[in-house]
């Protein structure tokens, strides 16, 4: 049997269906689509990093759990084998029982485990139905307020206009079932690992990026990051896996901004910085302790709660050059930030100068 989504079975529906498939990616809050956008954008710069020794590793990891139970983490390899063991190897040397390993079978349209005991080739959303007695799933979905039908359209359209040749159902859309259909249904938390770069060196780091502005903080500005995300770094350093965080910031800073401008008004390219900081175990374990700031219902998954964020001061960040550079410059510059070596620091004055103003 097919994977079951709010639309039915993925046998029964027409997933090469525009409509059909905005419909599904509407399980999502609206800025967490156009986060996607920016991510679709991304791949772009990250495609040269190849040239360089570096590869994006063919997989989809979240870490998830129940109240009071385990934490695991779900492996989904989009390739049967190669470098994806060795992440596999890693969580598991740390989680020797949390971490399920699967695989999207395209015959049967379902994620089905690949390797957790005794259970493969069982259909996920089976196991995870046995494992928490439930026999009917629920379906989440987002506050209305913080899914607006108008934002999550143009996301979906500039989805399709980032990348050439784009396939919207394997690449977006299977990711976005595979944490709200096959996951979400059944466990309380989840926590999405963006994707994971094999350095030429051999070392595995995570990529984190987003599209957001600063804030004014006590010491000057700062860059918020919401504290289960850092505890996920923070996971993940444990089993040998740092983060290097891109920030792609906004020249305008307001949460209204959606990321149109960045395919589509190329006049303000050359004022989006791209910025990145590495994190390390001793970073993340400093940066867990400190004072937690909170900010608004807007920034949790289905925007049903505030959210509690830690402050990084935008001075540990690098420059890694603004969007008008080329993407082999920008690949180049991310690659050296991600093996530590020096770059550009980023400061408050570099910020102020390439913001725009609600007019502008």
């Amino acid at each position: 049997m097919a994977l079951l989504t709010p639309l039915g079975r993925l046998n029964e529906i027409d997933i090469d269906c525009p409509n059909t498939q905005m419909r599904l990616l509407s399980m999502d809050k609206h800025r967490l689509l156009e986060g996607l956008v920016v991510e679709a954008l991304v791949e772009g710069i990250l495609a040269r990093l190849e040239a360089h020794g570096a590869m994006i590793l063919p997989l989809s990891l979240v870490r998830a759990g129940r109240r009071g139970r385990q934490i695991a983490w779900w492996l989904w390899a989009h390739q049967p084998a190669g470098e994806i063991d060795a992440v596999f190897d890693a969580l598991s040397g740390r989680h020797p029982r949390a971490v399920v390993r699967c695989r999207y079978d395209r015959a049967l349209q379902d994620f089905l485990i690949d390797g957790y005991g005794g259970y493969n080739g069982v259909a996920l959303q089976t196991f995870l139905g046995q494992l928490c007695q439930k026999r009917e799933l629920e379906f989440r979905r987002p506050d209305p307020d913080v899914c607006e039908t108008l934002r999550t359209t143009r996301a979906f359209w500039r989805m399709t206009e980032c990348r050439v040749g784009i396939d919207m159902f394997h690449d977006i859309v299977l990711h976005r079932l595979y944490k709200n259909c096959a996951l979400a249904p059944f466990l309380d938390w989840l926590w999405d690992i963006d994707t994971i770069l094999q350095l030429p060196n051999g070392q595995r780091i995570q990529l984190e990026i987003k599209h957001k502005y600063p804030y004014q903080g006590r010491g000057g500005l700062c860059f918020g990051l919401n504290k289960g995300q850092v505890m996920t770094m923070l996971a993940l350093a444990d089993c040998g896996i740092d983060t290097f965080h891109v920030i792609l910031v906004k020249p305008w800073w307001d949460k209204g901004a959606g990321p149109g401008y960045l395919t589509q008004d190329h006049a303000h390219q050359d004022r989006v910085l791209v910025i990145g900081h590495y994190l390390d175990r001793g970073a993340l374990k400093r940066l867990s302790i400190e004072a937690d700031g909170t900010s608004g219902r807007s920034e949790s998954l289905y925007g049903r709660r505030a959210q509690s964020h830690k402050a990084i001061a935008a001075a540990r960040f690098v420059v890694l050059g603004n969007l008008a550079d080329s993407a082999e410059t920008l690949a180049r510059n991310l690659l050296a930030g991600a093996l530590r070596q020096p770059l550009p620091r980023l400061t408050d004055e570099c910020l102020r100068k390439h913001r725009r103003g609600p007019g502008d």
